[in-house]
């Protein structure tokens, strides 16, 4: 006589560890997206109210004091440092007054 049950795959220890894996696996990812997410709300926090706005204390609040940023239109190549940034947005904002 057939059962059904014959052909249900037997769950083992290496079953168990590969579903606690895939589970971890998926925690780090929603991990990373919210990471992601993190960074593209500091973002828009710099370029909305640092560069719209002229608050430049954001600076501060979203940039590490040890940033840098590899621009190949600066003479140097690089930007480094929120002081650095600072003065990039003054000059953005003198350049264009009506930066928004």
């Amino acid at each position: 006589m057939w059962r059904r049950e014959s052909f249900a795959p037997k769950k083992t220890l290496g079953d168990t560890l590969v579903v606690a894996k895939c589970k971890e696996i998926f925690r780090d990812k929603k991990e990373e997206r919210t990471v992601s997410e993190e960074n593209k709300a500091r973002a828009r926090r710099l370029v909305e109210e640092a560069f719209g706005q002229g608050k430049l204390e954001v600076v501060d609040e979203v940039l590490d004091p040890d940033f840098v940023c590899y621009d190949p239109n600066s003479e140097a190549g690089e930007v480094r440092g929120a002081d650095s940034i600072r003065q990039e947005i003054e000059w953005f904002r003198n350049a264009i007054p009506d930066l928004t």
